[in-house]
């Protein structure tokens, strides 16, 4: 057996960081923010890479005051804001790598804050939107969306092709188009009359090792946890995204 320890962090790009520095043993991160960091160590996201696990797939979510107008991401410009999470974050990352897919977004203002703060700014101010990445079964989206309605906010879609086009440091696909289908967040899919499916692109979650733990403990002891982690993973992806 192995005894597991969780840690809170910012997200993804903390949770390589810890690993890099071997304060970690491992995590759960964002494929594309951990590919980002092949620009620190590019040794350990290729090791990394070798034994990674996909266990869902993390929809991007863009949430937008109703009396912005903002329809689509690609509606941002120069007077809008985007809270991209804390300092840090897989969101932050991600972020960068929708700069990086479309230099569009650089015009856009980007501020680090929790996503508490953040949605206080969408509420306040119709030029601010928060960006962040996912699971459906989110407790914090479904209590946006129990307020939605009241304080007018909506998700935006997400349906840039320069962003599904991205690749990773190794040509692999970063990005892939998702919906969230209709009625998830019924208040934050709201149309004229109905809920409908909310067009958007998703990263996978995946699972990795460190190599220092590998050595350590050996190609038989890294089977016997992927074999674990794969007999779970079903439950796993129903944690992060319900019944989808």
């Amino acid at each position: 057996t192995i005894n597991v320890v969780n840690i809170n962090t910012a997200g993804t790009m903390e949770n390589i960081k810890l690993l890099d520095q071997g304060k970690v043993d491992g995590f759960i991160g964002q494929k594309d923010s951990i590919d980002s960091y092949a620009s620190v160590n590019p040794t350990l996201v290729k090791e990394l890479r070798e034994n990674w696990i996909t266990l869902y797939k993390e929809p991007v979510q863009l949430i937008a005051n109703r009396k912005s107008g903002i329809k689509s991401i690609t509606d941002l410009d120069s007077k809008h804001t985007v809270y991209v999470g804390k300092e840090g974050s897989g969101s932050e990352s991600t972020w960068v790598r929708f700069m990086l897919a479309n230099p569009d977004y650089k015009k856009v203002n980007t501020k680090n804050a929790d996503q508490a703060d953040a949605l206080k700014a969408v509420i306040k101010d119709p030029n601010a939107v928060m960006f962040f990445v996912s699971g459906l079964n989110s407790a914090f989206t479904k209590a946006v969306d129990a307020i939605a309605a009241t304080e007018g906010l909506r998700f935006v879609k997400i349906n840039d092709r320069a962003i599904t086009n991205s690749e990773s440091t190794t040509g692999e696909e970063l990005f892939s188009y998702a919906k969230i289908p209709a009625k998830t967040f019924p208040n934050l899919q709201k149309g004229w009359f109905f809920s409908r499916s909310t067009k958007t692109v998703a990263t996978e979650s995946v699972f990795v090792v460190s190599p220092k733990w590998i050595e350590k403990n050996g190609k038989e002891a890294l089977d016997d946890l992927v074999s674990a982690v794969i007999d779970v993973q079903p439950k796993i992806y129903e944690a992060a995204n319900g019944e989808l």
